[in-house]
């Protein structure tokens, strides 16, 4: 099953740069129904959750990542990931 994660302007103020669990792509992906009240961190390559597994983020999310992680500015996006159903 596909999954659509939105990023958004309140995800990348809150985030915080090197924080796993705070950074805005953990922020959206707990927004998402299918992962409410799961763990979820965030690596520059991978999401990590306690639900579904690691998965691979696709290369906007990553170059995201690492761009917010250096304190460059971001903007808000969107991408697909893959979960099993």
């Amino acid at each position: 099953m596909k999954l659509t994660i939105t990023v958004t302007a309140e995800d990348i103020r809150l985030g915080r740069p090197g924080d796993p669990y705070r950074c805005p792509i953990t922020l959206a992906v707990l927004r998402h129904p299918s992962f409410k009240d799961k763990e979820v961190a965030t690596s520059c390559y991978f999401l990590v959750t306690n639900f579904c597994g690691v998965y691979r983020l696709p290369p906007e999310a990553i170059s995201f990542t690492k761009a917010f992680d250096t304190a460059m500015k971001v903007k808000p996006l969107s991408f697909e990931i893959e979960v099993p159903e």
